[in-house]
């Protein structure tokens, strides 16, 4: 019995060894970024940056990158032509950002957003928490951007993604986000836009799409910071400046927090939108600004530009704050659906009660 069990192990080990197609970390190259583009033929021009490893030991040549390009009619067919110019296989698990070209944002491909994100979801060998971002004026140029202070490939892209710096002017998303966010009735995707002037990557900027996946809006500067002020944390803070009597004075948010209620029917539905803020002052100390007058005064400032915001979505017909999910908590029996954005959210009516509350000096030292 012992001898049959010990045959049935090795006969096991036997065609699994055969089968394998495993190859060792030498025979691999590492993608670290893909760039999707459309020539004028409508085709794919699909740029995958590659890690090159280094051995201080043996020496060689003192890139850590290498770029590739190869044009096809589709993604998967582009994927494996692009063999034909590499030694060593693509290994993609260690894939961190995917950027898709000008084209994309205006609308000018012939494949949807929707296909594009099945394939790279549904695909084993990509990993769906990869960044995605949109390039301008094409994912090529982006990808071929090498500051001096990139010290591995892809670097300079990674670190804008929260690992390095964060800004109030940038709105990161995960490809597993942005798939969900273009699968959900009634939810607006949208996407950062990366941007190349004079060699120097800019990344604040936000594009917004409508639910046939064509570009709606994009926001940047001021509007981009109250959009990120209602969405999401962050860490680094704000600073609202109030000029009086050629006075400036500065506040940093060290805490915030949004509410959202509605009240009346979906005919005439009135969403009350509640901001708080908690400010300690940053700049123009020497002033000694009477904190209440202050608090007053960014008060009416910020629920002006609210509202301003939440009446250009409205008006562009997209709901990126994702109203439609408050409303299911406020409605359980409510469905989603492609109708929140054609019958519900075009007659909201926004109030918006903002309360600031200033703490007081920062440290001095």
């Amino acid at each position: 019995m012992k001898n049959k069990f010990l045959f049935l192990l090795v006969i096991i080990f036997l065609i699994s060894a055969v089968g394998c197609d495993y190859k060792d970390i030498d025979r691999r190259t590492f993608i670290v970024a893909i760039g999707l583009d459309i020539n004028k033929n409508h085709d794919f021009v699909i740029t995958m940056k590659a890690a090159v490893p280094k051995n201080p030991k043996i020496g060689g040549s003192s890139e850590n990158n290498q770029t590739y390009t190869v044009e096809a009619s589709s993604i998967g067919l582009g994927l494996r032509k692009i063999k034909q110019q590499l030694s060593l296989e693509p290994d993609y698990s260690h894939m961190k950002v995917l950027i898709l070209g000008e084209n994309f944002l205006n609308g000018s491909n012939k494949t949807s957003l929707n296909h594009l994100m099945n394939f790279f979801i549904t695909r084993r060998d990509f990993q769906n928490l990869i960044w995605i971002v949109l390039g301008k004026p094409s994912a090529a140029e982006l990808l071929k951007i090498e500051p001096p202070t990139e010290n591995y490939a892809g670097a300079d892209l990674f670190l804008r993604f929260g690992q390095g710096v964060e800004s109030q002017y940038s709105h990161n998303i995960k490809l597993s986000k942005f798939y969900t966010q273009l699968n959900t009735p009634g939810v607006t995707p949208l996407c950062p836009v990366f941007s190349v002037k004079n060699g120097v990557v800019n990344n604040n900027e936000l594009a917004i799409f409508d639910r046939n996946s064509k570009l709606a809006l994009t926001i940047d500067n001021e509007d981009l910071k109250i959009f990120n002020l209602l969405t999401k944390k962050v860490r680094s803070g704000y600073v609202f400046s109030i000029s009086e009597d050629e006075k400036v004075v500065g506040f940093n948010v060290i805490g915030h927090k949004v509410k959202y209620s509605f009240s009346g029917s979906k005919d005439h539905l009135v969403c009350t939108i509640k901001p708080t803020f908690k400010l300690s002052l940053e700049e123009g100390v020497e002033y000694n600004y009477n904190n209440k007058k202050a608090a007053n005064i960014i008060e009416k400032q910020l629920n002006e530009k609210i509202k301003n915001l939440f009446k250009k979505f409205k008006d562009n017909k997209v709901d990126p704050i994702n109203l439609e999910l408050n409303y299911w908590q406020y409605k359980p029996k409510f469905e989603l659906t492609e109708k929140w954005l054609t019958k519900i959210y075009p007659n909201i009516e926004y109030r918006v009660v903002t309360k600031v509350n200033v703490t007081g000096k920062g440290a001095g030292r």
